[in-house]
C-alpha cells in the first residue's frame, strides 16, 4: 500500500483554499505590473468574489463520460519495507504500519480485508479516472482525489473527485488558469470507475462514483 499523500481538495462556491496548497499542471500564467499592497489586496479580493461566483455553478456534479473499469492484483511482499502491510488470508485481516521511528516500524494497526480494500480501490479508481480523463482531453495533468460525497448525493462512502482550478496569490495578480473548461471536463470524465482488487486469492470489487468540480484557490 502506497503511503498516503494529502491532497488539497477544496469545495466549490465561496470556499477559498488557504496557504500551503501546491500548484499543479503545466498551464500558462499571466502576470501584471507590480501594484501597491493595498491595490493588490483590493484587486485580489475583487477577483475572489468574481471567481467564486463562477465556481458556484460548476460542481460538484456527476460527469457524463463513459464509465471505465480496472483490475489490479497486489502481491504482498514479505515484511513491511516495500508496502507497509502484511496480509493474513486465514482471517482476512491486514496489519499495517501506523508509526515509524528511526526508520523502523514502531506501531501497528489492523484493518479487515474489506476496510483495507475499500481504501485501496478508491486510490486505484482515482488514478484510473485521472489518467483516462487526461487522455480523453489530451492534457498532461489533472487534479484528482478522494473526498466525501456532496450532501445531496445518492451514495455513501468516499467518491472520486476530478478538479480544475483557477489559482492566484493573495498579494499579487498571478493566475494559473484551468487546464480545460468545465463543460469539457464534465463531458468526458468517466461517470464511475469499476475497480476489482485481488490479493492472495481474495477479491474485492467496487463501482466508485466520480464527481467533477471547478474551484478557486488562493495561496499565501
Amino acid at each position: 500500500m502506497q503511503r498516503r499523500k494529502l491532497l488539497c481538495l477544496i469545495s466549490s462556491g465561496s470556499s477559498i483554499a488557504a496557504g500551503g496548497c501546491v500548484g499543479f499542471g503545466e498551464t500558462d500564467s499571466t502576470e501584471q505590473e507590480p501594484q501597491s499592497e493595498s491595490t493588490a489586496n483590493t484587486t485580489a479580493s475583487s477577483h475572489v468574489r468574481q471567481w467564486a461566483r463562477e465556481a458556484d455553478a460548476k460542481g460538484p456534479s456527476r460527469p457524463d463520460g463513459e464509465p471505465v473499469s480496472v483490475d489490479q492484483s497486489i502481491t504482498d511482499e514479505p515484511g513491511y519495507e516495500q508496502d507497509d502491510i502484511e496480509y493474513f488470508p486465514q482471517n482476512q485481516t491486514v496489519r499495517y504500519v501506523k508509526y515509524i521511528s528511526g526508520g523502523e516500524p514502531a506501531a501497528y494497526g489492523t484493518w479487515s480485508f474489506d476496510e483495507w480494500a475499500r481504501i485501496e480501490t478508491a486510490e486505484i479508481g482515482a488514478t484510473q479516472a485521472q489518467t483516462v480523463t487526461a487522455q480523453r482531453l489530451d492534457i498532461e495533468e489533472l487534479r484528482s482525489g478522494i473526498s466525501s460525497p456532496p450532501e445531496d448525493a445518492e451514495t455513501e462512502g468516499p467518491v472520486i473527485t476530478l478538479q480544475i482550478s483557477k489559482e492566484f496569490w493573495r498579494d499579487s495578480d498571478v493566475v494559473r488558469w484551468p487546464v480545460t473548461t468545465f463543460p469539457n471536463l464534465k463531458r468526458v470524465a468517466p461517470h464511475s470507475v469499476d475497480v476489482t482488487l485481488s490479493i492472495e486469492g481474495d477479491t474485492y470489487s467496487w463501482i466508485i462514483p466520480v464527481y467533477v468540480e471547478y474551484v478557486i484557490m488562493q495561496y499565501d
